[in-house]
Formats: C-alpha cells, structure tokens, sequence
C-alpha cells in the first residue's frame, strides 16, 4: 500500500511540475500576466533608498518591511501612507500619492515595462531578455531611474540600454540599467556599475506574510 502509494505521489509530482513548465500562450500580453500576480516583492540595488518593497496589488498597498537591510520602515494603503523614523523619533501618517511617495506605488516600476506592450510571443522568441535601446523607450525608465534613485542624468550620465529579464510564465524577474558616465570634468569615462541600480522582482509573498509585515510597521509608528 505504501508502495503505491509513493508511485502515486510521483506520478502527481510529474504533473505538477510538467504544468508548472508549460509555456506561456504567446498571444498573451506582458501587461495582462502582471495584473494577475496578486503580489510582488521588488529587490533594489544600493542606489535606491530602500533594499526592498512589498506590494499588495489587488489590495493597492505596499509596505517596506521593518528588518529592510537599508531604508525607512513605511507602508501606504490606497492613499494612506506612514512612515517609522526610528526609535525615539517617531513616526507619521500622511495622505499620499505617487509624487509624493513614489517608491510605495507599483507603477513606478513595472510602468516603463508595459510600456513596451510586449506579448508572451516576443518575450519567448528573446529566450525570456528583452534588449530596450531605442531612445524613446529609454525615456520612460530614465524618468523611472530620477524618480526613485535621485539621480542626475543631464550632462553626467546617459541611459544607453535597459535588460529586462522574464522567467518562463513571463514575468519580469530582473531589469539591469546600462548607464554610461559622460561628466566632461571627469579623467575617466566608463559605464556605471550596473549592480546599484537593480531591480529584482518575485511573486512567492503571500497574503499572511504581507499581512504580517505591514502590522509590525504600523505598529512601531502607532507605539511611538
């Protein structure tokens, strides 16, 4: 009984993860595969003011968790924001929007991707990178790179490409900015360390962790 049992645990097993491999239809859109992930966890790199943000998408919230590795402890649901300074500094909540704390709404990141309007058919035909280089599409993600990170781009530094990297469901896992350094005051030219200006997306957080770190941040923020 155990025996078969077993075969048929293996059998299942098989199954699933053939199901899981399938192919993502290519007439499907890009845009249509990231309305459906309920949540997303953003890894950044260190030019960003915070390591890590944690959306809720049906929810319309987002949270950067309280053991961040760098960045302030702050959370928005719909347009409700608050944010933890620290012990003995406190905290405040705030209405918000996407000017004012864009780093919180999911746009801010995934926009300059749907901008593409790419489908699964173009994505799998790349074997899952996505080469951005035409100066128009460059444009949104340098808006997106100023927004986020603060930096200067006029007359400093030129965006001359964006890698988008999908896994095999088509979703964007990470986008490598390729920045070159034109300062004319410097004595050395040469591309910018592509590895400070990252973005690692995954889709693995559920509703009980989201659930779980966005309380641990309201309630520091609530305690002070």
């Amino acid at each position: 009984m155990r025996k078969r049992n077993k075969v048929l645990f293996g059998i299942a097993s098989c199954l699933f993860l053939t199901a899981c491999a399938k192919e993502v239809d290519g007439a499907e859109k890009i845009n249509d595969i990231l309305k459906q992930q309920p949540y997303v966890d953003v890894q950044l790199g260190e030019e960003y003011h915070q390591s890590e943000v944690k959306f809720s998408t049906e929810e319309d919230k987002a949270v950067v968790p309280k053991d961040a590795e760098w960045g302030r402890a702050e959370y928005r649901e719909k347009k409700e924001a608050g944010i933890y300074y620290g012990e003995g500094e406190g905290g405040e909540i705030f209405e918000t929007d996407s000017e004012i704390t864009p780093e919180l709404y999911m746009d801010a990141y995934f926009e300059s991707i749907q901008n593409l309007n790419l489908t699964a058919a173009q994505v799998q035909k790349e074997e899952y990178v996505i080469q951005v280089t035409e100066n128009k599409k460059l444009e949104l993600f340098e808006e997106e790179l100023r927004m986020l990170t603060g930096i200067i781009m006029k007359d400093h530094y030129e965006l001359t490409g964006v890698e988008i990297t999908f896994d095999k469901q088509c979703r964007p896992v990470q986008k490598n900015f390729q920045l070159q350094d034109i300062d004319e005051d410097e004595l050395k030219k040469g591309t910018i360390e592509s590895e400070d200006y990252v973005q690692k997306f995954s889709y693995e957080t559920g509703q009980r962790k989201f659930d779980r770190t966005i309380k641990k941040v309201k309630k520091e923020i609530n305690e002070e």
